[in-house]
């Protein structure tokens, strides 16, 4: 009943309410406070989570749980500050990223990193979850292990409610001034990075941190400006990353010297996610600097494919400079550049093979980085000199022929020496040799056996071991080293010849070197030991020791040396079929014995004291002249005797080459061998030149004198003898009433060997000497000009009158 009562008094209220002023009724509330309150409570969770965000409050926690999150997912985060930005936003300051997927390691350094957060995402997971990320002054470091095998942290699977069970599987990243280093293990490193201006990427959150798109540009390593974006594969999976350069860039100015060749391409583009990895470039050019002068090689496109951390540069369509001529014959049958991260070995092969022979030629080398060691070697299998030459553009020494054999070579470039071997068979060859010959050498068959050392700090060559076959015949071996010591370079030769067979060694000989033996008939065998020794800038300290012997015999000379022809009295014949230059007719020939005892003897004082001792070589002299040279720094004196003067004069040109030389020496041994000493002396006197166009000495001695050769006094066959050995220039000057100071030296030079020897005596001497230095010679009167530094004061230059002529 009391219940009841209650109930019906409420009623009883509610209806007496709505009879009473309005005045006295209780007030609604103000819709206004809807929106306020909401509103402040919306602004104070912000303040909260602004302050959340700051260090002095909840920074520490904010920070640990961004480097757990990124751990979950495989990436190891070190932030050293931070600091709010925005509404939700962070920047982390000073900050290291590290993260490996597979063979592939990505190392990031930020000067500033602003994370804003993936707001729907953090609100369902609870947790902040990064959407977009923003960096600032990065250095990142892209570097591909050696093998896809490499141990590494596997990809770490998504954590319960993790933002990629949401279905976020990215990050957004825009970045400014962001520096990119490439790495490859071992094999290289770029030495200046790829700097972009500007970059807007997404990146996967599982596997290869790749992007997988990208939108950038900046400045290649060389220089060269340069856009970067993505394009997906049609059919396959992953996607390209394409980077477009505004000009075609210098690959190996990526890398400084890192690389054994210069390559440079069109375009770069690179498989993301893809089922193998693979970089592919546009018109690629590469160029070998180490294989003669160059060696160029050029494809329309080319790629670079990683297996198993070797990776291999396939070229499509390749091209060598030279080789594209078809007259040539040549195929490039097989190309391979090869990089081995673990090792840092850079190797490559190519193959050549002649189109309508069966010559075969392969060239290999290989770069090791970390010991800076280049090694390259060329082997041939009777492969046609032409095309090879074209090949390494190397200068036109040999010119037809084919070359079998092997060149290697290796570079230290750590110790700067360098080793070089070879063992090759030329066969047929045609050559120009300036220092051999000054015309074309025709080569039968030429085996050349070497192993050279060059250090280039000790500025040291050596020569352990040359051995040339000729044709069959071994004729030479030889060693040799030069090394640099104080004022100048101390050096040593020596070779070695023995058991050689003449008349095969004739017949092997090149054409234009057996010209005086051409037809000839040798027999028997002959050696010889050289050996040379010295410094540059002590002539004295030089040794020579030279040693021939043998049983050669000449059974029959050739048509254009008849040695035995020589030996007959009198003016030898000169016909064209002779091979002999006699440049006087036979009336004016003068016979040995018409001469006075002291016109021979003069001249030998004069020009090879030791003649009627020596067998036509005079290996003392040779010495002296070599240390005369060494003294002066210049080729001055030869040391030839008078025997091989006469050669000169009557088989051989006046070119100074090695072929000429060896002509010589034959030459000389043959008519030392057939003829006597005054029938020399007697050619001698008959054939030398004694001024412009004047041969004999009864031209000069009419000339100079107006005497007949027996009149001649002894201080007149002397001063001709001072004409000698340019008697063209010395005796113009006698022509114009002057002597040059140098040819008073040897004046002097000739008396005091007569003196020694018995033609004049010491009071001679004296008056002789005595008239020379005042010009009076031999009846003339003459005018000292100086032309050295013995010239006595005051005396005229003899230049200027040379000059006048």
């Amino acid at each position: 009943m009391a219940a009841e009562l209650e109930e019906l008094e409420l009623f009883d209220a509610l209806e007496l309410s709505d009879e009473l002023p309005p005045e006295t009724l209780p007030r609604r509330r103000d819709p206004a406070l809807w929106f306020v309150l909401p509103v402040a409570l919306f602004t104070l969770c912000l303040a909260l989570l602004f302050l959340a965000r700051t260090p002095l409050l909840a920074g520490p926690t904010l920070q640990r749980i961004m480097e757990r999150e990124a751990a979950q997912r495989g990436v190891d985060l070190y932030i050293e500050s931070m600091r709010p930005v925005g509404l939700f936003g962070v920047r982390f300051e000073h900050v290291r990223g590290r993260l490996q997927r597979g063979p592939y390691i990505m190392d990031t350094r930020m000067q500033a990193m602003e994370v804003s957060p993936d707001l729907w995402a953090s609100l369902v997971q609870g947790r902040p979850v990064p959407g977009e990320i923003k960096i600032e002054g990065a250095h990142v470091i892209m570097e591909r292990l050696s093998s896809n095998t490499t141990p590494s942290k596997k990809d770490p699977a998504p954590p319960p409610g993790s933002s990629q069970a949401l279905g976020l599987e990215t990050l957004t990243i825009v970045g400014v001034n962001v520096d990119v280093e490439l790495r490859a293990g071992e094999a290289f490193a770029s030495t200046r990075p790829i700097r972009l201006a500007r970059v807007e990427a997404t990146l996967p959150l599982q596997g290869t941190p790749l992007p997988t798109e990208l939108h950038a540009h900046g400045t290649l390593p060389d220089g060269v400006l340069f856009s970067l974006s993505t394009r997906s594969r049609k059919g396959s999976p992953g996607s390209e990353i394409v980077l477009a350069p505004s000009q075609p860039t210098r690959i190996h100015e990526w890398f400084g010297d890192q690389l054994p060749f210069e390559m440079t391409a069109q375009g770069v583009v690179l498989c993301s996610g893809c089922e193998q990895d693979s970089i592919e470039f546009g018109r690629v050019d590469l160029k070998l600097p180490t294989l003669g002068k160059g060696l160029d090689v050029t494809a329309p496109s080319a790629q670079l494919v990683w297996e198993q951390g070797v990776a291999e540069l396939k070229l499509d369509g390749v091209g060598v400079q030279g080789l594209r001529d078809p007259k040539l014959g040549v195929d490039l049958t097989r190309s391979r550049f090869v990089v081995d991260i673990a090792s840092g070995k850079h190797s490559g092969e190519l193959e050549l093979q002649e189109r309508h022979r069966q010559g075969l030629l392969q060239i290999q080398w290989s770069w090791e980085h970390r010991i800076r060691t280049l090694q390259g070697s060329v082997q041939a299998r009777k492969f046609a000199l032409k095309p090879l030459l074209r090949l390494l553009d190397a200068d036109p020494v040999l010119h037809a022929g084919e070359i079998t054999g092997t060149l290697s070579a290796t570079v230290d470039l750590n110790t700067r020496t360098g080793e070089l071997s070879t063992d090759l068979e030329l066969v047929n060859a045609q050559a120009t040799l300036p220092m051999l010959t000054s015309d074309s050498l025709s080569i039968p068959s030429l085996g050349i056996r070497s192993d050279l050392l060059l250090d280039l700090d000790a500025r040291a060559l050596s020569l352990s071991n040359l051995e040339v076959d000729l044709h069959g015949v071994r004729p030479l071996k030889m060693r040799a080293s030069v090394i640099k010591a104080q004022q100048g370079w101390r050096f040593e030769v020596s070779a070695l010849g023995r058991d050689i067979d003449a008349e095969a060694l004739r017949a092997a000989l090149p054409p234009m070197i057996r010209a005086p033996v051409e037809g000839a008939t040798l027999r028997g065998h002959f050696g010889y030991d050289f050996h040379a020794s010295g410094h540059s800038a002590y002539p004295e300290s030089l040794r020579l020791d030279i040693n021939i012997d043998g049983d050669v015999e000449v059974l029959k000379d050739g048509p254009m040396a008849d040695i035995r022809a020589l030996a007959v009295a009198g003016a030898p014949w000169s016909g064209p079929e002779s091979g002999l230059k006699i440049p006087i007719p036979a009336a004016d020939w003068v016979a040995y014995e018409e001469l006075p005892a002291h016109v021979p003897r003069g001249l030998i004082a004069a020009e090879d004291a030791q003649f009627f001792r020596h067998n036509g070589f005079d290996f003392g002299g040779l010495a002296r002249a070599m240390m005369h040279n060494l003294s002066v720094g210049r080729m001055e004196r030869g040391g030839s005797t008078v025997t091989q003067q006469i050669i000169k004069n009557l088989f051989l040109s006046r070119e100074r080459t090695a072929a000429r030389k060896l002509q010589e020496a034959y030459l000389t041994w043959r008519v030392e061998k057939e003829l006597s000493k005054t029938r020399l002396l007697e050619i001698y006197f008959n054939i030398v030149q004694w001024g412009d166009e004047l041969h004999g000495i009864r031209a000069a001695a009419d000339h100079y004198f107006e005497r007949t050769p027996a009149e001649l006094s002894v201080e007149q066959i002397s001063l001709l003898a001072t004409i000698l050995p340019n008697p063209v220039r010395y005796g113009a000057h006698i022509d114009q009433g002057r002597y040059a100071s140098s040819r008073l030296t040897k004046f002097e030079h000739i008396m005091s060997n007569l003196r020694f020897m018995g033609d004049i005596t010491s009071q001679d001497y004296a008056h002789l000497m005595a008239q020379a230095r005042r010009g009076k010679i031999g009846g003339l009167s003459l005018t000292i000009c100086a032309d050295d530094d013995t010239a006595p004061a005051q005396a005229p230059p003899c230049k200027r009158k040379d000059a006048e002529l």
